[in-house]
Parts: structure tokens; C-alpha cells; sequence
């Protein structure tokens, strides 16, 4: 080897070795970071769910409010699968059980737009009309304590199984109290409102004075939904300091997605 020259380095030097050395991440770290990523979409779902419990009671944005809560509930169907197989399934069945409910209002409120409108186009006289309307309504009140029935019970399934015992009577409480005001609304508002309508379609053109008189009754039953919303709300805020503690059930498996 001439004066002055390098010898060349040994095969397997640390200079042959890339600058950066790639590490695949193991398999428990994989699964971890998963994990992660699904609780902490439960805790925004949760998260979501109390902010539309705040709006959904308030006249005029409610639908902003039950917008919110589907989004609450993709979030926590996104992250159920960071804890065991009992919340997981009763995430599917809650979300069942609300997508449901919305489909019997909208259904209801459908059919009962068809119904007055078919009864108009056979020409039928404005009280024909009345009394067929009168009794359609009858079935929307019943309808609507099927829907609220079912999405009650979606929102009580939802953090059922992270929640403490007394956050589970909470829920439970919500759901009665909610049902108990559809209740109240049909024993009370609906005769009521059948009288109004009878009184609006008594003369030959329709008189909406008797219906629009029963905008305050009607006000004083529907801001009682604020109990039940408050009552999720607390409950929601409940198991949601549970999840983030650490306090909520040991997940059995991670989220791949």
C-alpha cells in the first residue's frame, strides 16, 4: 500500500451502517398506540354527547342538538373497540336503538304530512280534513313515545358499561324521566290539540287561532326536557372522568383501524 493512502475499512464497520438505523415498531407498541387512539375517541364522543344534551332541549335548535349527538355516538362507535366485548356490542345496540327512534319521528312525521294531504286531494271538506288530522295525531303522540323510548335507551346503553353504579341509576333515571314527559305530552297536549284542531276546521276556511293558543302549554311541556338532558349530561361527565382516569374497564383488545 503506497505512502499516504487509507486502508479500507473492514466489512461490517459502523461507517458501513446506515446514518439511521430503521426500528419497526414491536407489536405491543402497535397495539398501545392504537389503544390510545381509541380511548381518546371514546372521551370526545363523550365529550360530544354532553354538548348536545345541552342543545337538544332548547326550542328551535334542538335538531342542532340531536346533530351533535350523532356525531357523539360515530365517535364512540369508532372507539369502542379499545374496551371489552360488553361495551362494544351495547355501543351497536345503542346506536340501533337512537338510529331507530330518528327514523320513527321522521316516518311519523311523513306519513302524517301524506295522510292530510291525500285527504285533501280527495275533497274533502275542511272539517273532514280536521277530524281525519285529529286522529292522525293521536298515532304521531303514541309514535313519539316509541322514539323516545328507543333513543333513551340508546343513550343510557352508550357508557353503560364505563360507567360507576351510580352513574348507571342516572341513565336509568334519564330514560324514565324522558319517557314519563312523552307520556305526559300525550295525555296532556294531545287532547288539547285534538280540541284545537277540531275548533280551527269547525267553518268553511281553516282557523289556525285555537292552534296557535296552545304554543304556551305546548313551550311549558317541552322545556321539561331539560331534566332528563341535565341528568344525561351529569352522567356523560361521569363516565367520561372515569375513562380518562384510567378508572374504566381494562380494554381486552385494540383498534386496528
Amino acid at each position: 500500500m503506497a505512502k499516504g493512502e487509507l486502508s479500507p475499512l473492514p466489512a461490517g464497520s459502523d461507517e458501513d451502517a446506515p446514518p439511521f438505523p430503521s426500528e419497526r415498531p414491536s407489536p405491543e407498541d402497535v397495539a398501545r398506540q392504537a389503544e390510545g387512539r381509541s380511548r381518546e375517541r371514546t372521551v370526545s364522543g363523550l365529550t360530544t354527547m354532553m354538548v348536545g344534551f345541552a342543545l337538544v332541549w332548547i326550542p328551535y335548535i334542538s335538531f342542532v342538538g340531536y346533530l351533535v349527538i350523532l356525531a357523539g355516538v360515530y365517535l364512540l362507535w369508532s372507539g369502542r373497540r379499545a374496551f371489552p366485548s360488553q361495551h362494544q356490542a351495547n355501543v351497536v345496540l345503542a346506536g340501533t336503538c337512537i338510529l331507530l327512534g330518528i327514523a320513527v319521528v321522521i316516518g311519523a312525521a311523513l306519513w302524517l304530512v301524506e295522510s292530510v294531504l291525500s285527504a285533501a286531494s280527495a275533497g274533502g271538506s275542511v272539517a273532514q280534513i280536521g277530524n281525519q288530522l285529529g286522529t292522525d295525531l293521536g298515532v304521531v303522540f303514541l309514535l313519539g313515545i316509541v322514539a323516545a323510548s328507543l333513543t333513551g335507551l340508546g343513550y343510557v346503553l352508550l357508557p353503560y358499561a364505563l360507567a360507576d353504579r351510580t352513574t348507571q341509576l342516572l341513565l336509568w333515571a334519564a330514560l324514565a324521566l324522558g319517557v314519563l314527559i312523552a307520556l305526559l305530552q300525550y295525555a296532556i297536549l294531545y287532547p288539547l290539540l285534538s280540541i284545537a284542531v277540531g275548533d280551527a276546521t269547525s267553518g268553511l276556511v281553516l282557523n289556525t287561532a285555537p292552534i296557535l293558543a296552545l304554543q304556551t302549554q305546548s313551550a311549558e311541556i317541552g322545556a321539561l326536557q331539560i331534566l332528563p338532558s341535565a341528568i344525561y349530561l351529569v352522567a356523560y361527565h361521569r363516565s367520561r372522568q372515569r375513562v380518562r382516569s384510567g378508572a374504566g374497564p381494562t380494554p381486552v383488545r385494540a383498534a386496528t383501524d
